[in-house]
């Protein structure tokens, strides 16, 4: 039996993560959930010449080839990193690649209307923003007071002031805005197991199953406001930073049941390579086949765990 201590994880985390993971890769993960992790950042492309501020950097870097303008720095150089005039002037976003994966995956085009429905700290607003450019129709919802006016500064500082915020519960938004965007992104709050780390305890001092579930509820919630916000034909993007199952893969069967034809899961082409596919069946309940297009990554010594998946809407919907 593994005891808790103020560094080690719960063991009911350890107990559920044995029968997540793929057989025989538990130790390696849990591995690589205290070891170093390379930093990854993306350069900001709202801004002009972003080349030479990769030219600046006084680091070696590693370019993601899946993300334009995305990289990775050593763990040893993230303080460099950090302390760089590209950190503090704006110039960069540092942000772990797993984080980087469900706006390639929405994959808006520069005419979209984009809704990015729980959107603070405002990675991947900023990530859509900087795809879309400048003058993008974008509209960004956040329920936290104090989250909301952290992602006005972070957009502010970083050249995307025009996107529309909004300090609203997504859940609700759907109320305003049926069958209204191109393109929906719902990064929902989640129990944040993917982030969790050893030599971090504050990572997962409120990690418990019952958290698990009460955030499955919240997500639940928020993805069908998400698709009722789409147009038919629109896409819609769900992801966590959770291993969960009641998080990922159960969220995504109760959007199936709900919406019924309505919806589809499209397949992600995007090549990573801690790709793993997404579970079958959890603790009795059968999956949809069609959640086998999503996607899960698994952490490793530069990504964090993450799950995605990504919807196509086929026919006009009604909020409930």
């Amino acid at each position: 039996m593994v005891l808790t201590t103020e560094k080690e994880f719960p063991q009911a985390f350890l107990d559920r993560l044995t029968r997540i993971v793929p057989p025989g890769m538990f130790r390696e993960i849990r591995e690589t959930m205290e070891g170093p992790r390379a930093v990854g950042f993306r350069v900001n492309r709202l801004r002009p010449e972003p080349e030479a501020v990769v030219a600046q950097l006084d680091i070696p870097v590693t370019p993601l080839p899946w993300v334009s303008f995305g990289f990775l720095c050593a763990p040893e150089d993230r303080w460099k990193l950090l302390e760089s005039p590209a950190f503090l002037n704006g110039d960069i976003w540092v942000q772990n690649p797993s984080s980087m994966v469900p706006p390639v995956v929405l994959d808006p085009d520069p005419a979209d209307k984009v809704l990015d429905l729980a959107a603070s700290p405002g990675s991947k607003t900023l990530q859509l923003a900087e795809m879309m450019g400048h003058g993008a129709d974008i509209a960004a919802v956040e329920l936290s007071r104090s989250r909301f006016y952290r992602l006005k500064r972070n957009l502010r500082t970083h050249e995307a002031a025009f996107v529309k915020t909004f300090n609203r519960d997504g859940i609700k938004v759907q109320r305003y805005r049926p069958g209204h965007f191109d393109k929906v992104l719902i990064d929902a709050p989640c129990s944040t197991e993917g982030q969790m780390r050893t030599d971090a305890p504050n990572s997962f001092s409120h990690w418990s199953p019952r958290k698990v579930k009460t955030m499955a509820g919240k997500q639940r919630l928020l993805l069908e406001s998400a698709i009722n916000c789409a147009k038919a034909g629109g896409v819609v993007v769900y992801s966590t930073c959770s291993f969960a199952p009641e998080e990922n893969e159960a969220v995504i069967q109760h959007a199936l049941d709900t919406f019924g034809s309505a919806i589809t899961i499209e397949p992600i082409g995007l090549d990573l390579p801690t790709r793993t596919p997404a579970l079958r069946e959890w603790e009795g309940q059968t999956f949809d086949p069609r959640i086998s297009r999503t996607v899960r990554v698994l952490p490793d010594t530069e990504f964090e765990a993450f799950f995605v998946c990504r919807f196509r809407k086929l026919e006009h919907t009604h909020p409930f």
